[in-house]
């Protein structure tokens, strides 16, 4: 369910520092995107360079969280690192875990989080003046019980910004326990831009795929800035329809709908398309747990149309206009 969403509106020519450096910046916050959509009018782009550039591990009953973290070696500031961790016992029905009581750790490059329940947290050492660079905060949202002190209950945050030293993570001891206590059987993602030896028997190549779009079938419109301001919620739903993989009839948005399969209407465009360029081809690319380093530094300099990126609680869509606007939903 998206409980917020939000649109934020990138002036300037799409490969400008400005725009560039901003989706960026937003990618950063999505290191691993368990679905990436993205619609181009190019067919030229074949994945084939996805095989050396980003790699995912997945395992169901990992026991070796800390064995793995003081394994890794980032040979390059452009290495990118990150795993996700929750205990082996958790149930995740919706691939979300914002609203679970659980334990879980997540490290990017550098960044460790913690987010401990009141019961874990009460029993770690205490990690102020003992441990660099870490800061601990209630997270309030998190509330359960309610009444007496005693009756209610939070989740922790925990954020420790880990030394690099020579390439290796200096994990203190407090963190250790943690980690060793915690997190000894866990389910477990790892995404890289490099491959991990220690992970080997746990790989999977990031799978790609790509389907050519008939245009006369699928109809791409095409939206100004007062269309998408004035009208969020359809559009947003619109380019949503436009990369589901699904072959339901009323999902294929032909320019025609028989009403007896559905009412959906595609939103209204202030864009005269009988005076547009005629239509070109369009091709959907679509891959399956993918780092965000290789959309930023590989798909961002592709003739794309449309981004859909869709990772644990968050969709992010970016579309192109065709008056040099870059405008980025965000849905959470």
């Amino acid at each position: 369910m998206v409980n917020n969403q939000s649109l934020q509106v990138l002036q300037g020519p799409y490969d400008s520092e400005n725009v560039t450096n901003k989706i960026q910046s937003l990618l950063n916050q999505i290191p691993l995107i368990s679905n990436a959509n993205i619609i181009t009018n190019s067919s030229d782009y074949t994945g084939d360079d996805i095989v050396s550039s980003s790699f995912y591990y997945t395992a169901n009953n990992y026991n070796s969280v800390y064995e793995l973290l003081t394994s890794i070696k980032l040979e390059r500031d452009e290495n990118v690192f990150y795993v996700k961790a929750i205990p082996s016992d958790v149930v995740v029905v919706d691939n979300s875990l914002s609203s679970l009581n659980v334990n879980q750790l997540s490290l990017h490059n550098s960044k460790l989080i913690f987010i401990l329940t009141e019961s874990t947290f009460q029993t770690i050492p205490a990690l102020t003046n003992k441990v660099k660079n870490s800061r601990t905060r209630k997270l309030k949202h998190t509330k359960i019980g309610h009444g007496a002190k005693q009756f209610v209950s939070y989740n922790y945050q925990i954020d420790i910004d880990l030394i690099i030293d020579h390439g290796k993570f200096n994990i203190e001891p407090e963190i250790a326990y943690i980690i060793n206590k915690e997190f000894s059987q866990v389910q477990i993602e790892v995404s890289s831009s490099f491959t991990i030896d220690y992970l080997t028997e746990f790989a999977s190549v990031p799978q790609f795929k790509h389907t050519t779009i008939d245009p006369t079938t699928i109809n791409l419109q095409p939206f100004e800035f007062n269309d998408i301001n004035n009208n969020l919620g359809d559009i947003y739903e619109y380019f949503t329809l436009l990369t589901l993989n699904s072959t339901n009839p009323q999902l294929q948005l032909t320019n025609s709908i028989d009403d007896a399969l559905s009412s959906y209407q595609i939103p209204s465009s202030s864009i005269d398309t009988n005076q547009s360029s005629p239509s070109v081809p369009l091709y959907k690319h679509n891959i399956i747990n993918v780092n965000s380093h290789y959309i930023s530094h590989t798909i961002l300099s592709q003739s794309w149309k449309l981004l859909s990126l869709q990772t644990s609680g968050i969709h992010v869509i970016i579309y192109r206009d065709t008056k040099d606007n870059t405008f980025v939903f965000e849905a959470r």
